[in-house]
This record gives structure tokens, sequence and C-alpha cells, in this order.
């Protein structure tokens, strides 16, 4: 018994010596490495006084390069291609950078930096994503964390989390509904943009009658290291 008893306290105290298991704030939902690449199916409408057009399309981004940066952290050039048909050539359409640290994780879209996600990360955490940039601020917000999620292209993931960026359901004068998900160690896997503006002359007024706007639904469906 009293052998027993000596096991049980030397254990007792190796776990009161043992340090906390480390608390992950998240950050591994938004990889960057040189190499990475996401390929994405677009779906995109877009209307305009004179009409509605609509395509389908892929996307490519692809980490290239990394420079140190007024952080003492690394920023990362993304590369973005386009192609309009699933076997046909990539065109470039530019660049731009990412970073993260300790913080938040932040891309550049078109030259305008977003402050993707806020860490620690955990459902109802919410943050300006646009700390960075001379918009209007904004209240991104997660309301889904380390759930399953399975993309419109059929892929599954088991711990993702969503971020809602805008949630503005106005159909009388403009509509703006924005979010993203995020799979752990994959990154963005699905994004989802409704911004419609609508007429509000007496005759077309509360008919959600499209004056122009967008709607873009972007689904991952491809992804690794080069």
């Amino acid at each position: 018994m009293r052998n027993w008893i000596g096991v049980w306290l030397v254990l007792l105290v190796a776990c009161e010596n043992e340090p906390p298991a480390p608390v992950q704030s998240g950050s591994q939902f938004f990889p960057v490495v040189v190499g990475l690449f996401w390929t994405y199916a677009v779906e995109q409408t877009v209307t305009t006084p004179t009409g509605v057009s609509s395509a389908q399309f892929e996307i490519r981004l692809r980490v290239t390069d990394s420079l140190l940066n007024a952080e003492g952290g690394y920023s990362y050039r993304v590369e973005l291609a386009r192609r309009n048909q699933p076997q046909g050539p990539w065109i470039n359409e530019g660049s731009g950078l990412i970073r993260k640290n300790s913080l938040e994780a932040v891309q550049q879209e078109n030259g305008v930096s977003y402050v993707k996600l806020g860490f620690p990360l955990f459902e109802g955490r919410s943050w300006n994503g646009n700390a960075l940039n001379a918009k209007e601020a904004e209240e991104y917000k997660v309301v889904s964390f380390n759930e399953p999620f399975e993309t419109s292209t059929g892929l599954s993931f088991p711990r993702t989390l969503r971020v809602n960026q805008a949630e503005l359901d106005d159909r009388i004068v403009f509509r703006d509904l924005r979010h993203e998900v995020y799979a752990e160690n994959v990154g963005l896997v699905t994004r989802e943009v409704t911004q419609l503006e609508y007429y509000t002359d007496p005759p077309r007024l509360g008919k959600e009658i499209v004056k122009q706007g967008l709607v873009e639904k972007m689904a991952l469906i491809g992804f690794g290291r080069e």
C-alpha cells in the first residue's frame, strides 16, 4: 500500500510541475510560408445600370517570396493569376503582400490592407477589419469556431472558423453581406460577397430591383506547397 501511495505522490508532484499546455492563438487558420498555393473556383455576377453580366473562372494565389518588414518579421509576396477555363493558361493579374504577427493577419487586396484575422481567435471575437486603411471602420466577427465545414466544391474540413465582415441585409437601399471561412492549417476556403444597390425611386422603391452591385462566390478547389 505504501508503495502505491508513493507512486501516486510522485505522479501528483510531476503533474503539478508540468508546464501548462500551450494555448493556440488561432494563427494556424492563416498559414503562410513561401511555396504555398491555393486555387479557387469563382462565380461572379456584376450588375450595372446598363445590364447584368455573369462569369465563372478560377483564380490562384501563390506565395512566392518573403522579405523583412518594419516590425522585424516577414511579409510575403502573393501572386494572383486567373484563368477562364479549367485547363486554360494562367494569366498574371498582379501581386500583393500578406503578413502575420501575434496580434493579426493582414492581407492586401487591390493595394488596400485589411486585417483578416485578429488573434487570439475564439467565437465572438471581433476587430476592425479596416484598422490599417483609410476606410470607415468595419467590425469583423468570428461567428463560429472549430466547426466542420464542406465547401460548395466538395472539400471537407474538420476545424474551421467563419468571419462575418458585413451583415447589412437591407433590401430597400443597399445590401451588404460578406463572410469568409478559414480551415485549420489550410487558410481561406470560401468567400461570399453580396453588395447590391437598389433603385429607390417611387415606382421601384421596395421591389428589390438592383441598380448596380456584385454577387461573388469563391470556393477552394486545390491547395498545397510547391
